[in-house]
């Protein structure tokens, strides 16, 4: 699910960019600083994981992400909330994202345990057939979306086109966040 609204996030970052915000330059900075979240991050969430344990980390990832997504879809072109408000979530997709690696690596140990076979290789090939069905399906998601709000390439968008854009930068990624809470 992480993969699926982050994927579909920096899809529409794009356009957001060039139609919400008029700067198409700026697609490039918001993906750069979810980019320096996740870096800046990552080192830290081995401990932060050790501390919380894998439901409470992965419910902490999930509740910044969209807390912080909010935010950032309320604070219309104000580009430093902007800024802010994706490193934050940045933070949070990192959280969700290491916990899910951790819940694979705990299960692989547990059923050796269990049953003396290490799984590895199936238990990564099934994690990552997952992760590479939500990069497509967010592809999916963002050309159905799109193409109901009306966008056309390269026109002006009416406002049916530009809320299209809102719900695949913004509210989508925040409701698969949300069904990942449960």
């Amino acid at each position: 699910l992480s993969f699926m609204a982050n994927t579909l996030r920096g899809q529409s970052c794009i356009y957001y960019a060039k139609y919400c915000l008029g700067l198409e330059s700026w697609a490039t900075i918001l993906l750069t600083v979810m980019t320096i979240a996740q870096i800046g991050t990552a080192p830290f969430t081995s401990k932060i994981l050790m501390k919380l344990g894998n439901q409470k980390n992965l419910v902490c990832g999930f509740t910044i992400y969209i807390i912080a997504s909010v935010a950032m879809a309320i604070s219309g072109d104000n580009l430093v909330i902007l800024i802010i408000t994706t490193f934050i979530s940045g933070i949070g997709s990192t959280l969700a994202g290491a916990t899910a690696f951790t819940i694979c690596s705990d299960t692989i140990d547990e059923v050796e345990e269990l049953t003396g076979r290490r799984p590895q290789g199936i238990m990564t090939s099934i994690m990552m057939c997952f992760m590479k069905l939500g990069i497509a399906g967010a592809g999916i998601v963002s050309s159905l979306v799109l193409n109901k709000g009306g966008y056309i390439a390269d026109q002006i968008q009416n406002v049916s086109a530009i809320n299209a854009i809102h719900w695949n930068m913004f509210w989508i990624p925040i409701i698969i966040y949300m069904v990942g809470l449960y």
